[in-house]
């Protein structure tokens, strides 16, 4: 089998499953003049970042996205209740503030370290880099974004 970017051509298409499953959701209801936010593709994207989440995040935050996962007791830190973002920003759940977080390639020095893994340099290094591993980067960010918009409380 041919390879690219490091990867088989079957082990990239895995792994640009959730890029590809918004896309396509995103264009189809594009074409047919429907609005994503309150429709059945709205449902798909969350459904996608929740199998994301479950995959990358619960381990620390939790299933339910509160803090307790079987990770949380070994961290320094208390992780936040991730279904109360809104609310700890008066209410405004702003998506470019949680996907820096997620992200964490632009965190700056200041901050210190952090525990939390570097998201977006992992998520692109699956894929190989380069541009195509940013387009992967961004759809992963794209679903968690709606998945944790959908748990705010």
């Amino acid at each position: 089998m041919a390879k690219e970017c490091g990867m088989t051509k079957h082990a990239t298409a895995w792994a640009l499953g959730p890029v590809l499953a918004v896309g396509f959701v995103f264009a189809a209801t594009a074409c047919a003049g429907v609005r994503t936010k309150s429709d059945a593709a709205s449902e798909v994207v969350v459904q996608i970042g929740r199998e994301s989440y479950v995959q990358y995040c619960a381990s620390c935050h939790g299933v339910d996205g509160r803090g307790g996962g079987p990770v949380a007791t070994a961290l320094k830190t208390a992780l936040p209740d991730l279904t109360k973002i809104a609310e700890r920003h008066e209410g405004r759940f702003s998506e470019k503030e949680v996907a820096s977080l997620i992200d964490g390639r632009n965190m700056p020095a200041a901050h210190g370290t952090s525990e939390m893994p570097v998201w977006g340099k992992r998520f692109s290094e699956r894929i190989g880099g380069g541009e195509i591993g940013e387009e992967y980067v961004r759809g992963q960010l794209l679903v968690l974004i709606e998945y944790l918009r959908s748990i705010q409380r």
